[in-house]
């Protein structure tokens, strides 16, 4: 095995590092930052590991988030017939080194189900600064139909009235002291930007806000999703009084919003650290779970 630079000829090859039924989150956030080098738009260096023959046999790449700046984002993909064999350890090493700042560590994205790669972060060193949950809930089921019911809508409304920068502005300000404590955001311009583009992608009609003397202090914001919808639901402030009730309150009119439609799961993008959204999820029977890992490698 020798080391070496991104060529132009690479990039057909890079599927042939993925096992067939590869993570989707995994090829879209992580396997898609592999090519060519970059120093403008946020740097990107890209490594390839290739047998005697030039074949290539691994891959791995470190980026810098323009959004999240404590952390270089990685990956490292190495073909099946070629793993457990040190491939691996050595394109860390070397994608390490590139780092114009050793006291940021790397980061990526373990699914907990996914024992091997879980198995290979552990032996490089690896921490879990974070944990999606990864909740499923079925709004069609008996017990989710009986804990929506249980809840108030009395301060409770659609978002679908709500203009789309508010909705933006909105999702806006819950994103950023969600994130805060474990992975500041950095650029309160891109953020900007990008609230603009998920609020234009948000359900409305499913959406659901919480309003006290005329505040909005919690939202739930619905997306679209292969097999159903998926959900970030948190208090407008992190400190807000009465926040678990505002947050329950809100998701239960999704499920009841989502349930009419008859058109799939929900799915929770949260985060063990949500203080107000995950005693809701406890009280909320799931279909099924699906364990998420933030890992930080120094």
């Amino acid at each position: 095995m020798r080391i070496r630079k991104w060529q132009q000829h690479d990039a057909p090859r890079l599927a042939g590092l993925l096992d067939p039924d590869a993570d989707p989150l995994w090829v879209n956030q992580f396997h898609a930052l592999h090519g060519p080098d970059r120093d403008v738009g946020g740097r990107r260096r890209t490594l390839v590991a290739v047998d005697d023959d030039d074949q290539m046999i691994g891959c791995a790449t470190v980026t810098e988030s323009p959004l999240h700046g404590g952390r270089f984002p990685g990956a490292v993909d190495v073909a099946p017939f070629a793993r457990r064999r040190g491939v691996g350890t050595r394109l860390v090493e070397e994608i390490k080194a590139w780092r114009p700042e050793q006291s940021r560590p790397l980061s990526t994205k373990v699914r907990q189900r996914d024992c091997a790669a879980t198995a290979f972060v552990s032996s490089i060193g690896g921490r879990v600064y974070q944990t999606s949950p990864g909740a499923v809930i079925d709004p069609r089921a008996p017990g989710v139909q009986r804990w929506a019911l249980s809840r108030s809508s009395r301060d409770c409304r659609a978002l679908e009235d709500i203009a789309v920068p508010e909705v933006a502005q909105a999702f806006a300000t819950v994103y950023q002291w969600i994130h805060r404590p474990w992975s500041p955001v950095t650029n309160k311009a891109l953020l900007n930007e990008v609230a603009a583009q998920e609020a234009a992608d948000v359900d409305r009609g499913c959406s659901v806000g919480v309003w006290s003397a005329g505040r909005l202090v919690a939202a739930a914001f619905v997306f679209g999703a292969a097999g159903g919808f998926e959900v970030v639901a948190e208090t407008v402030r992190g400190d807000e009084p009465g926040g678990i009730d505002a947050v329950a309150d809100a998701v239960a009119m999704v499920i009841r919003l989502v349930e009419r439609r008859d058109a799939g799961l929900i799915t929770f993008d949260s985060h063990l650290g949500d203080p107000h959204l995950q005693p809701v999820l406890a009280a909320i029977p799931h279909a099924r779970s699906d364990p998420l890992d933030l890992v930080e490698i120094d």
